[in-house]
């Protein structure tokens, strides 16, 4: 799991948050892994390609709808 998250082509903090959420659970006598994700303070491409999670699914947000997507990691102007 490691060696494939390191050779990956997550953005490399993005790597860094998933890595540091890896964690091995016994679970009626397998194994699980679990993987918990920390919010970011701005969005990530993948393979230069940016992502939305909808309910269960994701799906490609288009090139014209970026600014609705980084309007929600925008900071308030105090």
């Amino acid at each position: 799991m490691s060696d494939k998250l390191a050779g990956s082509d997550l953005a490399p903090e993005l790597r860094r948050r998933v890595a540091s959420g890896v964690t091995l659970i016994d679970y009626h006598d397998r194994a699980v892994i679990l993987i918990e994700i920390t919010p970011s303070s701005e969005p990530s491409f993948y393979k230069n390609v940016m992502y939305e999670r909808s309910g269960s699914g994701v799906h490609v947000v288009e090139q014209t709808d970026y600014m609705r997507l980084f309007q929600r990691f925008a900071r308030p102007r105090a």
